[in-house]
């Protein structure tokens, strides 16, 4: 398993050969966040902070509700993802509020339920909460994500009804 292989590279401070493991890495498996996770600790620690960047701005952008375990991970590497999440998660929460939005006024009730509710995760988010705009998406997430709930409940009989014709 070439994580584990660049977990225990990294644990022995072998930060070039790490990197070198998690580039072999293809499709879905190179782009979780954990697999981000260390590449962009491996590029802190060869001061590569540019490129550690760019990862955790990855990072944030395909898993924006992931906050890495302070847990042995360095200060540095915790600071860059919370800095990168402040700045990325009000247009991310925008951005997926408006495609919840426009799923509910297709009626696919469920994914905009859905994202309704990562939005809201989104605003509750402690590097964003205390913002204005914050607020005000949280407000508007949370009546479109009631809306869904009623849609789902009423059209819940309709689909029983039908199942047993």
């Amino acid at each position: 398993d070439p994580l584990t292989q660049a977990k225990a590279l990294y644990a022995d401070a072998s930060f070039e050969e790490a990197l070198v493991t998690l580039e072999r890495m293809t499709g879905a498996a190179a782009s979780t966040p954990e697999v981000l996770t260390y590449r962009a600790l491996c590029l802190l620690a060869l001061g590569r902070a540019p490129e550690a960047q760019a990862v955790a701005e990855a990072m944030v952008k395909s898993a924006p509700t992931y906050v890495p375990s302070s847990a042995d991970l360095s200060p540095r590497f915790l600071a860059l993802v919370r800095d990168t999440r402040q700045k990325l998660l009000p247009g991310i929460a925008r951005e997926l509020f408006a495609t919840a939005r426009a799923q509910y006024q297709a009626k696919d009730i469920a994914k905009a339920e859905a994202g309704f509710q990562t939005v809201l995760a989104l605003t509750d988010d402690p590097v964003w909460k205390a913002a204005p705009d914050a607020a005000d998406l949280r407000v508007l997430a949370s009546g479109f994500a009631d809306l869904a709930k009623a849609s789902a409940a009423a059209a819940a009989p309709k689909e029983i009804g039908r199942a047993h014709v």
